[in-house]
């Protein structure tokens, strides 16, 4: 019979960074790891894994992707709390490119309005949806998901923002899936009339050569 390995897992701390103050704002969040994420090239995902008194445990940075897109894998968000015995954790990530030029406004359920140039896609609240999902499954609750923009450090706080339950996520990608239609249907539209356009100039050439009736315009 071959040997079968035994093996331990544990956690091995490297340094404390962290104050024991609690979480109660994506402010407080964001002043632990804004600094460092603005400065990045790349999209990178981090997760703060928090105790019961919602304190930080660990920050992990957890994957490292290109300009514009990251892999945000259940399998590495969980790995650090599940070894800290954490009860709750903040997800982010953050664009490096930087916050848009206007600002987008969220209507919120209490009447107030969050504005923020920094935009959430529709891959960050199809992942913002899983890893809640898999939190509750887990045990482990999504407390909040925070992007981070490049350069200036401005964030979107999918908490402050009203958009941190199944339902308001799903509004939310109602209306980014009607926007992206009409903008689509748009570009049809607009390149239908520059076909047109292009057909219209080549018979007016094709006439003015003589050669009308030689030349198939698609």
């Amino acid at each position: 019979m071959d040997s079968l390995d035994i093996v331990q897992i544990r956690l091995v701390p490297d340094k404390k960074l962290y104050s024991d103050t609690p979480i109660t704002k994506a402010e407080d969040a964001c002043s632990v790891l804004t600094e460092e994420m603005k400065q990045l090239d790349r999209e990178t995902v981090a997760v703060l894994a928090l105790n019961a008194q919602k304190q930080i445990l660990s920050a992990s940075f957890c994957s490292l992707g290109a300009l514009n897109e990251s892999i945000i894998s259940p399998r590495e968000i969980f790995k650090s709390c599940i070894l800290q015995n954490a009860s709750a954790f903040i997800l982010f990530h953050n664009h490096p490119s930087g916050p848009a030029q206007i600002a987008e406004k969220y209507f919120l359920s209490n009447g107030k309005t969050y504005q923020s140039r920094v935009a959430p896609s529709e891959q960050d609240v199809l992942a913002t949806k899983r890893m809640m999902a898999c939190g509750e499954l887990m045990g482990i609750r999504m407390l909040d998901h925070v992007i981070v923009a490049g350069y200036t450090g401005e964030y979107f706080s999918f908490m402050e923002s009203g958009m941190l339950t199944q339902n308001e996520l799903d509004e939310y990608l109602k209306v980014c899936n009607v926007s992206m239609s009409k903008e689509a249907s748009q570009q049809e539209k607009k390149q239908i009339k520059q076909s047109r356009k292009r057909k219209k100039i080549w018979r007016l050439e094709i006439r003015e050569r003589g050669m009308e009736g030689n030349i198939f315009c698609l």
